[in-house]
């Protein structure tokens, strides 16, 4: 009986329980096979974040549904007190800001760095949040989950450290603005009471509180500027392309992305991969093409491992990302590879729960 192990946790004397692929399908290790220190470096090299063990090389003990998710219910425990415990702090921080009082980047970045520092934040901190989000949407902050995203492709993109620091603050207030126009809209992002321009007014609102605050500069940028887009049809200023900061660029992705999820997850579905696909689909020539593009491929990896239902009703494992397509990737169903970039009709429906 096999049983998901993390690339991580894969150590040299393991059976195989799956067959490892190239990226043009091509075998390299069969099922069964018994792994080796130069193995383990090929799989992860292929992108693997996740494979199938025989049971028998377990420990004794160990529980079938410990690996049935790339990550593990301990760790989406973990993520879910971290993001209450955030959620607590970012409302005092963002009432200290409105009162004027001076917040210093290191104090305002330590909220949301709490759950940034984790280990693996890079590749299983999104996939964890759709998780907790799943079990438990009553915490749902999008300062907080556009600080985070924002931290994520800070990573991607290699930015310094402190600049990074400086931009995930950033997001942490880009919608400080609507604090002065509904109490909890900083939150829930309803704006059905609002005009139209009455709303837009939230950016000018947020870049003065936090100038008067003695935010950083990028800070206030990025409340000002984040619903800017590359052809000019954005706000306050209508700037395209290079005339937006690289700030309120990553910004506009992580907004968009959360309230896209948040919209889906509405709905009842919590399939990030509808997300991409409407966050492409819908932006590009909007969006930054290279943070776009750079954004939807990065999160679709960080979802290879994952188990999910597709809309047939069969349930499988993602083993690989699509580059050219991140809404299609590779995934083992009952030990056969489908590329459903091949498939129109057969898309990924949402992620599997561990009672799936």
């Amino acid at each position: 009986m096999a049983i998901v192990r993390t690339t991580e946790n894969l150590k040299p004397g393991m059976r195989l329980g799956q067959d490892i692929y190239n990226k043009n399908k091509i075998l390299l290790l069969s099922n069964g096979a018994i792994l080796t220190d130069e193995n383990i470096k090929i799989i992860k090299r292929l992108g693997y974040a996740s494979v199938n063990v025989d049971k028998t090389e377990e420990s004794p003990g160990s529980s079938d549904t410990d690996f049935w998710l790339q990550i593990s219910p301990e760790a989406i425990i973990e993520i879910k007190e971290l993001y209450a415990k955030t959620n607590t702090e970012s409302d005092g921080l963002i009432k200290t800001v409105i009162s004027g009082k001076p917040v210093t980047t290191d104090e305002a970045y330590g909220v949301p760095g709490s759950i940034l520092s984790t280990p693996s934040a890079s590749y299983d901190l999104l996939p964890s949040l759709a998780h907790v989000m799943q079990l438990d949407n009553s915490n749902y902050n999008h300062s907080i989950n556009v600080s985070l995203v924002c931290g994520i492709i800070c990573r991607w993109l290699g930015l310094d450290e402190e600049v990074s620091k400086e931009y995930v603050v950033a997001g942490l207030f880009h919608d400080i603005g609507k604090t002065q126009l509904l109490p909890d809209i900083v939150y829930n992002n309803n704006r059905s009471f609002l005009e139209e321009e009455e709303y837009r007014g939230h950016t000018r609102l947020g870049y003065n509180i936090l100038k008067r605050s003695g935010a950083s500069e990028d800070a206030c940028l990025g409340a000002l500027l984040h619903h800017e887009r590359l052809d000019g049809s954005g706000y306050p200023g209508g700037l395209k392309e290079d005339k937006i900061p690289l700030v309120a660029k990553i910004i506009a992705v992580a907004d968009t992305f959360d309230k896209l999820t948040t919209d889906m997850s509405k709905s009842g579905s919590n399939c990030p991969f509808k997300v991409l696909k409407i966050l492409k689909e819908d932006n590009l020539g909007f969006l930054d093409t290279k943070l776009l593009m750079l954004f939807c491929t990065r999160t679709a990896e960080c979802y290879v491992g994952e188990m999910v239902i597709l809309t047939d009703g069969s349930k499988g494992q993602i083993v690989m990302a699509n580059k050219n397509n991140p809404c299609k990737p590779i995934v083992n169903i009952n030990g056969k590879l489908i590329d459903l970039e091949h498939f129109t009709d057969l898309e990924i429906l949402s992620l599997a729960t561990i009672n799936d």
